[in-house]
Formats: C-alpha cells, structure tokens, sequence
C-alpha cells in the first residue's frame, strides 16, 4: 500500500444536517489527508440518518458502518452535548463490536461553544474509540466557536504538533491490524499464523506473536521498525 492508497473517512456525529461540526471535520479530514498523502472519502454524516441509527435493519446505516470501518484513517467529529459527544454518534457506535475499528487511526474532534469543555475529546471520545479497537495516535482537537473564523488556521496549528505522530500511524496501525485480520481490510479472516510480516513496513516485526501486537499500544512492544520513537498514547 502506497501513501496515495491511504483513505481518510469522515464521520460527523452532529444531529443536524449541514452543520458546524461537519465543517470542522471536513477541514481536519482535507488536511490530514494532506499530511499522509492520502485521500478524502468516504464522509458519513449521521444526520442523515436521525432515528434509523436504532433500527438494527437499517441498510443504510449499515452500509456506513462498513465504510467507517473500511478505511485507514477516520476523523470523528462530535459537537459538544453536556460535555461530551452526542447520543447520536454513540448509537451508531452502539452498533459497533469491540475490535471493529482494529487497524484504523482515529482522530477525535470535538467543537464547542467555550473552552471549558476543552478536555471532553480526551475524556470521552479518545476512550470511545479505543474501547472499538482504533489506535489514536495524537492529542483531540477541541474546536471553538469562535475559532470557525479561521478555521483553517486553527487545524494547521494542531497539526503541526500532532503531525510527526499522525503521519506515521497508518503504518503502525496498518501493522497490528494485519496481524488480527489476516489481510488488510479483510476483518473476517483472523490471522492464524504465529510470525507475519507486514506488507506495508520494510521490515517484518521479528519476534512479535499475533496475540502481542494485538494488545500494541497498550503494552511497550513496538510492532515494527518503521514506528519505534513515534508512538503517542
């Protein structure tokens, strides 16, 4: 897989359509893709969904959670409700397993009306994300109203603390999720073999047993050469 091969979804967890939040997470998306050299797409807003993301035989909302699940790396964007993100974001993931993101680097984003609320995409979206298997790999961008202005700006600021981390996670993440899938992007094949190199690092992870990148980050071993001193948790 190539940088050019890297996708960069993006999920909005706003209730209402058109929304702030989906501006914010469509400007993180473009720029992160940038920083990868990767692609926009796919962009799943749930407010086209409303009260369908409770009806377990929804098609199209099943359709979404396998594009969510599908890409390399995905931006999650909620507004901030009672200090955190909104019901609705939490029942589409709901729906989820709790390896269903295995292998995707999440970016949690969250916009709020005053600061005081700064700390909720840490709080409450980070741990989210990694309870569904996602590796999140840089700090939450926390977005205030008063920043939409120069949006622009703000998400170039962010991203130049976050970027050495963000730009060598799909990599990494790309090297746990092989060895738990199987194949990349294959989630219903799990690997059977004990030792297996990754297709994307020059590298094979020598010594590391499946089971051991499976509990990476959580655990100081570091799945392959190409990511050893650029892990954040």
């Amino acid at each position: 897989m190539s940088h050019s091969d890297i996708t960069v979804g993006v999920l909005v967890g706003n209730p209402r359509p058109a929304s702030r939040t989906a501006t914010v997470a469509l400007e993180v998306g473009r720029q992160v893709a940038d920083a990868v050299g990767g692609r926009v797409g796919p962009v799943v807003d749930l407010a086209m969904h409303g009260g369908d993301v409770l009806d377990p035989d929804s098609a199209t909302v099943q359709r979404d959670m396998e594009l969510v699940s599908g890409v390399d790396t995905l931006v999650v964007a909620s507004p901030t409700y009672k200090a955190t993100y909104t019901g609705l974001l939490k029942s589409f993931f709901d729906r989820f397993g709790s390896v269903s993101l295995d292998g995707v680097v999440a970016v949690p984003v969250m916009v709020g009306g005053a600061p005081h609320h700064a700390m909720a995409g840490e709080v409450h979206l980070r741990p989210l994300l990694v309870e569904l298997g996602a590796v999140v790999p840089t700090r939450s961008l926390y977005v205030v109203d008063s920043e939409l202005d120069h949006l622009t700006d703000t998400v170039s600021t962010w991203l130049s603390r976050e970027g050495a981390s963000l730009t060598n996670a799909p990599r990494t993440a790309h090297c746990a999720g092989v060895n738990e899938r199987g194949t990349p992007g294959d989630a219903a094949a799990p690997s059977t073999s004990k030792e297996q190199s990754c297709p994307i690092c020059p590298a094979p992870p020598d010594g590391h047993s499946v089971r051991s990148l499976r509990s990476w980050p959580n655990s100081p071993t570091t799945p392959c050469s190409a990511t050893s001193g650029n892990v954040v948790n």
